[in-house]
Formats: structure tokens, sequence, C-alpha cells
């Protein structure tokens, strides 16, 4: 019938067809920097000192400065990440879209002294702390950063963060002394001991140096008597006349030094006695040169087979003898 037929498609409309069928086909994908799906939680971090808009994700792994609508990031501003630093950022509804180095943004460069300021404070709370066996003072890889931050911000702080960092610095390096009096306290050598006290005295979070200097004592006590009692050899008597050579409480150094001398004695006999077998053993040996020729082609016919096998031959070989 007449009034159904097709008519054949324009070129323009064949065209409009196939871009609405790639738009479909490629949606645009959002660039989210912080971990929370769908799209990031702000909040509202703004002071009377903020120069722009200002957001924290809920997270706390991201920060933003510049244009906003209602609650949420939306224009052009900077996105603060503690992986990525400060990107330029075009945002959507709170989700970043496009991210480009802050200088290709020109209108951004008004947020970015802003931009550095929190930055520098919350790399604090972004670094992670991890303390050996028996940190000193300053081994808090937070306490750096922090005293960075105060000495940038310590005559230009619009928000009053200053005196935050630096409690934040007493905090962390109270936390390294108590994981170094936990140290102190149950695993460490009288060495450890001492370096403890080195460092840490005169502190404000290392208050009792007189149980650290008994522990020290007590731990010292307790090697030197283990170091005797395991004076068993050469090598363990010259270690206990060198450790303790200069500081011998119960006169034990000429003890060891009599167990040294019958150590060093016995080894010098056992080393003659084995010259003397030795000797033997090669002068037997060339009294029988053809009982040697037939042990050296035995082990020459063990090289060209597999390695088990070549070991169980080599050792049929070696137990032919010639004295």
């Amino acid at each position: 019938m007449p009034f159904l037929r097709l008519r054949r498609p324009t070129p323009f409309l064949l065209a409009v067809i196939l871009l609405l069928g790639l738009l479909r086909l490629a949606p645009a994908q959002a660039i989210t920097f912080v971990d929370e799906k769908p799209a990031p939680v702000w909040r509202n971090i703004q002071t009377p000192n903020s120069t722009a808009c200002e957001m924290a994700s809920a997270n706390g792994q991201a920060l933003y400065v510049g244009q906003c609508q209602g609650a949420l990031p939306h224009g052009r501003g900077l996105l603060i990440t503690p992986a990525k630093g400060i990107q330029g950022a075009k945002m959507d509804k709170g989700v970043a879209f496009a991210l480009s180095p802050p200088e290709l943004l020109q209108d951004t460069r008004v947020y970015d002294a802003r931009a550095a300021y929190l930055q520098g404070f919350h790399r604090i709370g972004w670094t992670e702390e991890r303390f050996d066996s028996l940190p000193a003072p300053m081994d808090s890889p937070l306490i750096p950063v922090a005293q960075q931050f105060i000495g940038l911000y310590t005559h230009n702080d619009p928000d009053g963060l200053v005196p935050l960092a630096r409690q934040l610095v007493r905090q962390a390096t109270a936390r390294a002394h108590a994981k170094a009096w936990q140290y102190v306290e149950t695993l460490a050598s009288s060495g450890e001991v001492a370096r403890y006290i080195h460092q840490w005295q005169g502190q404000p979070d290392a208050t009792d140096m007189a149980r650290a200097e008994a522990i020290g004592r007590q731990r010292w006590r307790g090697e030197y008597d283990q170091a005797f009692q395991r004076v068993d050899d050469i090598r363990s008597a010259q270690v206990f006349i060198g450790t303790y050579a200069n500081q011998d409480p119960d006169q034990r150094l000429p003890a060891v030094r009599k167990k040294l001398a019958a150590y060093e004695a016995e080894a010098r006999e056992m080393a003659e006695l084995k010259a003397r077998a030795r000797a033997a053993f090669l002068a037997r040996e060339a009294a029988n040169p053809a009982c040697v020729a037939q042990r050296k082609t035995c082990l020459a016919q063990c090289q060209g087979w597999g390695e088990s096998t070549r070991f169980r031959c080599e050792v049929a070989c070696e137990s032919i003898r010639c004295d």
C-alpha cells in the first residue's frame, strides 16, 4: 500500500542517526579521585578567611578550592589529593570531569595560595606513621611534614592551624616514646637501653630515666652471665674477653683466658694430627699409582650421567682405597 512505503533516508539523516548511536555507545566517563561511589560526598570546610568555596571529601582523601553550586563543587577549581597533589579540575556536581596541571587553568590562579595552605596542613594527617623497634624522638615521618608547615606559615596563618600542627608534633613524639619505652621494658638489650637514655634524655615524655637505667643494669648483668656460660670454644672466649676487658665485676677474665689457652692448644694438636694423617695418606697413595689411575678413570666415567646417578657413581669411585 502506498502509505506504508518507506522512504530512503537522506545522507544528512543517516549522519544524525549515526552520531546519536555513537553518543549512546560512548557515554562520558567521570574521573573520581576519592574512593566513594557513585560520586564523592563533600562537606563544607570554609572559614571566615576562605577566599572561595572550600570542601573536603567525607573520607578525608580529597580537598577542593574553587567554584561551587549549592553544597557541591561545580565549575573550575583546584582538587587536592594525597597521591596527585594539587590539580586543576573542572567539576560537575561534585565529580571531576577534566583534570590538568593548575598552571593550565588561568582562572584558578586566585586559589593557588589557599590550596597550598590547606594542602600543607592536611599532608600532616595524610602521612602514615611507622616506628621501628626503638624510635628516636624525631623518627615519626609526620614530624618533618608538620615542621615544614610550621616554618612556612608561622607568620601567615589565617586559620590558626600552626598551633594545631605543633600539637600534632608533640603527639607524634609522645607516640614514638611510647613505642620506644615498650621496647625498653620488654626486648631491648643493655646497649639499646643506653641508646634510649642518650636519645630521650631531657625529652618531656621520658620522665623515668632512673627506671631505664635500672633496666639497663639488669640487662647488662644478664648478658654478662650468659656470655660467660657460653664460653666453650675459641671464638666465644675471644668475644667475652673483648666485650668485658674493661668491665669484669666478678673477675672472670683470668678463667676465660685460661680456657682460651686450652682451646688454642687443643686446636693446634688437632691440626698437627690432621696434617700427619694427610701426609701418611698421600704417601700410601703414591706407592700405588695403578689404583689411583683406576679411581680417576672411574670418576671421569661418572661425568656423562644424570645428577643423581653421577653422585652415586662418584661416591662409589671415592670408596676405592689405594692404601
